[in-house]
């Protein structure tokens, strides 16, 4: 190996290293963001469907992130949109990282993995959790008191309301909910796997002419 190689491999070396710090600096960044975006997904729903005293805490209450609302003031069916809400927003962020990778114009300071970070910590940290957390079986009564902390899941609510809305067994309503989960994966995964193809068509390295070479420009031709 002469002295450019190794000097080449070294950067490289130096170059995987600092991506890999900024992904590890940038997991508690952007889980924050999440946690953030979707309390502010229930309490928005909740506000717009007439409850104007929701609110949403990061820490409180025995728990955290926790939406405060007046289930007591919404039909069953709105209970529903509020409980959903949070996925819902978080969703919303997961396709517009999806977008942003597409985006062909896509600036230096929105690099591929922080956007592959915010993708699956939108996913696996909320919309995967959610499940990890109601298949615990935990008690959600049908309408929780204002201020409901430990043990409430986002999921199981949904289909405690969504049960009373439709008269419809919870098992059902249940099937449902995780039938539109795996609708949503491969509805993602089919949407990654375009904006990657997408992306990776504008960007590449920039091909630069060896020392000497002519530099042929499109539309005129070659000297010579």
């Amino acid at each position: 190996m002469n002295v450019a190689e190794g000097t080449g491999a070294g950067v490289r070396w130096w170059r995987l290293g600092a991506v890999v710090g900024l992904v590890v600096l940038g997991v508690p960044v952007v889980t924050v963001v999440m946690v953030i975006t979707h309390e502010v997904g229930h309490t928005v729903v909740a506000r717009l469907l007439g409850d104007t005293r929701a609110r949403f805490l990061l820490y409180g209450h025995g728990c955290i992130g926790c939406n405060l609302y007046d289930s007591a003031r919404l039909t069953p069916w709105g209970n529903v949109a509020v409980s959903l809400g949070g996925v819902l927003f978080t969703a919303l962020l997961t396709v517009a990282a999806v977008l942003v990778l597409a985006w062909r114009g896509r600036p230096a300071w929105l690099p591929r993995w922080l956007l592959a970070e915010v993708i699956v910590i939108c996913y696996g940290g909320d919309l995967v959790w959610q499940f990890v957390q109601a298949v615990q079986q935990l008690p959600v009564p049908a309408r929780e008191p204002l201020g409901w902390g430990l043990g409430y899941t986002d999921l199981s609510a949904a289909t405690s309301f969504g049960s009373q809305a439709t008269g419809w067994s919870h098992e059902t309503v249940a099937a449902i909910g995780v039938t539109a989960a795996a609708l949503y994966t491969v509805a993602l995964a089919v949407a990654i796997g375009w904006a990657r193809r997408r992306g990776a068509r504008a960007g590449g390295p920039e091909l630069r002419p060896a020392t000497g070479a002519a530099t042929v420009v499109p539309g005129e031709r070659p000297p010579g």
